[in-house]
């Protein structure tokens, strides 16, 4: 009996995969069985130069699943260059484009440099609020001004100094900035 596919025809695994259906399931495990070793079709054969190409070339540009940046992370934790990439010379070869793109940054040519581009850093800081969460003892500050009825504000940036930044707290009436710098167990290596 010969069996024939027409167009609009919906084919019978459509939406099935081997955790939904015994049937898939089966025929996934008969597959790789099938195809393992001696019996799979690349078995002592290499992709051409050209079908390397082709290859990446269909996968450039494409996002990275967040399951597959781990993956790699993971392949990648703790092994120098020569265990990632197999030899001395690929190895080698990685570290000097690394070197060459970060000479394209680097001195002179740090975009930085460029005339007005600090100002514009500059600016762009200024509206942004970091950190996100208050500390501990900012809170405990904070709480403690509100008790006493003292307006304040908090994060506000500095601009009317020299070396302009974000204060933790700032009471306009007093004309005074508090700064809350504390002595946490993981910046005091004494402790």
């Amino acid at each position: 009996m010969k069996m024939v596919f027409r167009k609009g025809n919906i084919p019978w695994n459509v939406g099935l995969t081997k955790e939904t259906d015994k049937r898939v399931k089966k025929f996934a495990k008969t597959l790789s069985k099938n195809r393992k070793g001696e019996n799979n079709p690349m078995w002592g054969r290499q992709h051409t130069k050209e079908a390397k190409e082709i290859s990446r070339l269909t996968h450039l540009g494409k996002p990275k699943s967040e399951k597959h940046k781990r993956k790699l992370s993971k392949f990648r934790e703790n092994k120098t260059y020569e265990e990632i990439y197999g030899s001395k010379e690929k190895a080698d070869d990685v570290k000097r484009k690394i070197g060459r793109s970060s000479r394209d940054i680097s001195g002179d040519k740090n975009p930085t440099k460029i005339p007005g581009v600090l100002e514009k850093i500059k600016l762009a800081r200024a509206n942004q609020i970091f950190p996100f969460k208050d500390s501990s003892q900012e809170v405990k500050i904070q709480n403690f001004l509100k008790t006493l009825g003292i307006e304040f504000f908090t994060h506000q940036y500095m601009k009317q100094i020299e070396h302009s930044y974000q204060c933790d707290i700032l009471i306009p009436s007093m004309n005074l900035i508090i700064e809350c710098d504390g002595d946490f167990i993981h910046c005091n290596p004494i402790r």
